[in-house]
């Protein structure tokens, strides 16, 4: 499920990661790839590679997040994708989750209201 962001402002990902049993682990390096896609050559481009995620505050085992200023050259209508992993320090599996976010513009939103956003975060 893709979520809004808008121009020129902060978004925060979230990622808590879990084992199999779906309980909160402690991980090893989380970090977060954000990217778009070229419209004409469909090539990934890239606008962070490996950025280090940090604990949330409180702290909260498995959870971590990734402040973010949605680019000015971005337009209403583009998308960025991004993926986030970390290693279970136990198991060494890779854990990847992703999360697409529809790009808008404050002015071409039905309700401007001081830059606040609702999401369901697990």
């Amino acid at each position: 499920m893709a979520v809004d962001a808008f121009i020129a402002e902060p978004f925060i990902f979230q990622t808590l990661f879990v084992d199999p049993a779906g309980t909160p682990i402690l991980v090893l390096s989380p970090n977060i790839t954000i990217f778009r896609m070229d419209p004409l050559t469909g090539d990934e481009i890239p606008m962070v590679v490996a950025g280090p995620m940090s604990p949330v505050f409180p702290p909260e085992l498995g959870r971590f997040v990734f402040p973010y200023v949605i680019p000015s050259t971005l337009l209403d209508g583009d998308v960025l994708y991004a993926e986030t992993r970390a290693t279970d320090p136990v198991t060494f599996f890779v854990s990847v989750s992703s999360e697409t976010l529809n790009v808008k513009s404050r002015a071409g939103s039905p309700v401007a209201c001081a830059g606040l956003n609702a999401r369901f975060v697990k």
